[in-house]
């Protein structure tokens, strides 16, 4: 299963209240066409944004599971949504500028409501100069999907490892979230249109009020852990409320 995270800017001349109506309406309907998806979410961005980490320069993330990165690269030239849901992009999203993540996406560590308060963090593998392992998606010509050699590929597993047990350990839960989930991305996805991420964490509360409480209390603990895994630095944050399209 792979799981594709779009990041997508709103287009400057569409109101906020407008982009969210025809995303969860007019476009909603569109994607429902596209048979390939099996899962499809579509995270909202909530204000004000989560202190202490810098907020992506996007007004919804549309994660989308497949079930291969040859299905999720095969949607460019789907009709299913080259005839429908491509075609309107450019109503509400300024196409040119959206990034994806293409990611083998972890077992949330509990069911995670409906209707729940929610952020995503996403971050990029740390690099220490020269030597440094490579950021996935870093090597390989722009539009081909990178080669993974032998050593990077162990690099990558531990990585992937270390991400993993973040997901499920104590932190999210220290920062009062109910539920924790995550991705890394898929080191032979392109590199074009590629967001300059590595992990997502997601997290899920029961209300907007316990989401800035769980914060206030353990936010900063939960940065760090993320830091001891990835980039502090390129962390971004998220603040959204779902809207479950396709959820079995």
């Amino acid at each position: 299963m792979i799981k594709m995270y779009a990041l997508l800017p709103r287009r400057p001349d569409v109101a906020v209240a407008e982009f969210h109506r025809h995303w969860s309406t007019v476009h909603r309907e569109l994607a429902l066409r596209i048979r390939r998806l099996r899962r499809y979410v579509q995270a909202h961005r909530v204000r004000p944004d989560l202190p202490g980490v810098a907020p992506l320069a996007c007004e919804g993330i549309p994660e989308v599971w497949f079930d291969s990165l040859e299905s999720a690269l095969g949607q460019r030239e789907d009709p299913d949504y080259l005839d429908g849901a491509r075609r309107d992009e450019p109503r509400f999203v300024e196409v040119a500028a959206i990034r994806r993540m293409l990611a083998t996406p972890i077992a949330p560590t509990a069911e995670p409501p409906a209707g729940a308060a929610k952020a995503i963090l996403f971050a990029a593998r740390r690099h220490t100069g020269a030597g440094a392992e490579p950021a996935v998606g870093d090597a390989g010509a722009p539009g081909a999907s990178p080669p993974v050699d032998s050593g990077e590929a162990a690099g990558s597993a531990a990585f992937a490892r270390a991400w993993s047990e973040m997901v499920a350990g104590d932190a999210p839960a220290a920062a009062g979230a109910v539920a924790a989930a995550g991705a890394v991305a898929d080191p032979h996805a392109p590199r074009a249109g590629a967001a300059p991420f590595d992990v997502a964490l997601e997290l899920w509360w029961p209300d907007a009020a316990a989401l800035e409480r769980g914060w206030a209390a353990g936010g900063g603990d939960l940065l760090n852990a993320v830091g001891a895994v990835a980039d502090r630095a390129s962390c971004h944050g998220f603040r959204c409320e779902e809207l479950r399209v396709i959820w079995p």
